[in-house]
């Protein structure tokens, strides 16, 4: 096991790697200490591709430093397809509420491992 700000680096590496490589925007993403949740959108379509790669690379080395030789993940990636400016809403305040709700801090903003604090500086 190694530490969940050692894991935030790794994902962050990867996240701005995905980002200008698989040309996808990053919305909103949540590091929880035993899942991620990710806001995405992939203008060409390549959904499937970029987080191949992500889950590959990050399982990589992230098993790497904690000397693991069974799987990171439990299996493949869940998408849903945000459909409208409600849905997109609600799925935004439900990511960054995570952490809140899971009693690891009281306010959204004080949660290190999380891309909301890049977007509020």
């Amino acid at each position: 096991m190694i530490p969940l700000s050692d894991v935030w680096r790794i994902m962050e590496d990867y996240l701005y790697f995905i980002h200008k490589s698989f040309k996808v925007n990053i919305l909103a993403f949540v590091l929880m200490p035993n899942h991620f949740h990710l806001i995405i959108q992939t203008p060409e379509e390549n959904l499937s591709e970029a987080m191949n790669y992500f889950m590959r690379e990050t399982s990589r080395q992230i098993g790497q430093q904690a000397n693991r030789i069974n799987h990171v993940y439990g299996g493949r990636f869940h998408r849903t397809l945000i459909t409208s400016d409600q849905y997109f809403r609600h799925a935004y305040k439900y990511v960054y509420r995570n952490p809140v709700r899971a009693g690891l801090c009281k306010h959204v903003w004080e949660y290190p491992f999380s891309t909301l604090g890049g977007i509020l500086g």
